[in-house]
């Protein structure tokens, strides 16, 4: 198996978002499922933090999860990929300073793009989707 560098990586993925063809991302968790998701022909991979939180924590994605525990699984995934890898933000683990560290760490983890998402009081939420108070 040839490696490919994270530079080479981020170029493939530049070469997909510029080409005509829509591309699915396969759902990865461990460097296993990039494997397979690589072998089975995904041309992309995605890491979300929620199956991130499942993988790392058992548990929900709630928040708990944090940037370096987050970062370090990346970065697993990553040296086992030879697809490009986007990664899942969430919102940037804090303020903006915390988002340009997330930024940087997961670039060094070795992702080719990453999401990140907006929402007030993710924390500490007051009511819930329709006006109720949570339980």
């Amino acid at each position: 198996m040839i490696e490919r560098s994270h530079h080479e990586l981020r170029q493939a993925f530049s070469d997909l978002l510029h080409g005509a063809v829509c591309k699915f991302a396969a759902s990865v968790f461990d460097p296993i499922s990039v494997r397979m998701a690589s072998d089975l022909g995904f041309e992309v991979a995605i890491q979300g933090g929620s199956v991130a939180s499942l993988q790392v924590l058992g548990a929900p994605d709630i928040s708990l999860l944090t940037l370096d525990e987050y970062a370090e699984q990346v970065s697993r995934v990553g040296r086992a990929s030879q697809i490009p890898i986007i990664g899942d933000a969430d919102h940037g683990f804090g303020n903006a300073l915390n988002v340009m560290r997330t930024v940087t760490e997961l670039q060094k983890a070795g992702v080719a793009a990453l999401t990140l998402s907006c929402f007030q009081n993710t924390h500490f939420r007051t009511t819930t989707a329709n006006g109720q108070k949570p339980i």
